[in-house]
């Protein structure tokens, strides 16, 4: 169980990631320098039981829109699946109350922190 968690929040976070890259340039503006945030360990728990949620609404986003990428090789359709990814993905963290910025940094610290993926695993746990 462990290992497909940590499978598939490592493919979800890599999506949303991606997806993430290019929606960050088109709000932030061409000019704007972005300083490389500190990474944060400590994180509350409604910010993990949103982090689960979205994470599983996302998961089911990546495979769909993976879908959709594969369908196609025009440059124009793959973009505009993926602003229509992006949107779909701002609007789960949206509704779900959580920062992208929230949810990169709970992803990139269960990456490596045990303890945070025991608490990840736990709220996954308690959801059901």
């Amino acid at each position: 169980m462990n290992n497909i968690f940590t499978r598939n929040l490592r493919s979800a976070t890599f999506a949303l990631t991606a997806l993430a890259l290019l929606l960050v340039p088109a709000r932030a503006g061409a000019q704007q320098q972005f300083a490389q945030p500190a990474e944060r360990t400590q994180f509350s728990d409604s910010e993990i039981d949103a982090f689960i949620r979205s994470q599983v609404q996302i998961y089911q986003l990546q495979q769909q829109y993976t879908g959709m990428l594969s369908q196609t090789t025009d440059s124009a359709d793959q973009q505009s699946i993926m602003e229509e990814a992006n949107r779909e993905i701002m609007g789960v963290l949206e509704s779900e109350g959580i920062s992208l910025e929230v949810y990169n940094a709970i992803a990139e610290a269960a990456s490596h922190d045990v303890e945070l993926q025991g608490r990840l695993q736990q709220a996954m746990e308690n959801m059901r």
